[in-house]
């Protein structure tokens, strides 16, 4: 294995766990959301609503923000493929296949190596990654800005049009999508999902009171 592809296995695990943090805090945001909705003795203008509100938009922009960082000192999702793009003859169909065990598994192998090379070439198509990184950019504008210009410190300009719920879902889903596509071409591993697939019961604390009347 060449120290390039060890160090690309090793970013993958720092950007799961970081993208991993990040997808659990958008599942148990989601859930309270609905849980919220459906108590009707809840005020929706609760000054706390609010701050966790605000807490959650600035954690998960800033956690997506640092996946869009491209310059060399970072370990990032974007900085990732650039590297894959620059070096794209270290992911070979040869390396790709061998790393199914199974050998009846290794039609499939080639199947799935095509999605990420043109058919039958050696090694993956630097254009398609290419590709990737331009959707990653321009899906993921309206969030990056947002966290630039008005989480990280403040601009003049202002952070512009700001994203909407359905633009920040739409940026982190993208970017969870190429984390788990780049995972099989490095790993050849299959990524279900980026969030825990089992949490535990967090909504339990809220069964509980929280001030106690003496």
């Amino acid at each position: 294995m060449s120290e390039k592809l060890k160090k690309w296995e090793g970013w993958l695990e720092i950007i799961f766990e970081d993208m991993s943090r990040n997808a659990l805090s958008r599942t148990v945001h989601t859930e309270l959301v609905e849980i919220i909705k459906k108590n009707r003795a809840l005020r929706e203008g609760n000054l706390l609503f609010q701050l966790l509100e605000g807490w959650y938009i600035d954690s998960v922009v800033m956690a997506l923000r640092r996946q869009l960082k491209s310059d060399k000192q970072s370990i990032s999702l974007a900085r990732l493929l650039i590297e894959v793009r620059e070096a794209p003859e270290i992911l070979t169909r040869v390396r790709f296949v061998k790393l199914y065990e199974d050998s009846v598994m290794l039609r499939v192998a080639e199947k799935t190596f095509d999605q990420y090379a043109q058919l039958g070439a050696p090694y993956i198509d630097p254009d398609l990654v290419s590709a990737d990184l331009l959707q990653l950019s321009q899906r993921t504008e309206k969030c990056e800005r947002l966290g630039d210009r008005a989480i990280a410190h403040k601009d003049m300009r202002g952070p512009g049009e700001l994203p909407t719920y359905a633009d920040l879902n739409k940026a982190l889903d993208f970017a969870e999508g190429l984390l788990r596509k780049y995972t099989m071409m490095i790993k050849a591993d299959y990524l279900p999902q980026v969030a825990p697939m089992h949490l535990d019961p967090w909504q339990d604390v809220l069964d509980i009171p929280w001030r106690s009347h003496r």
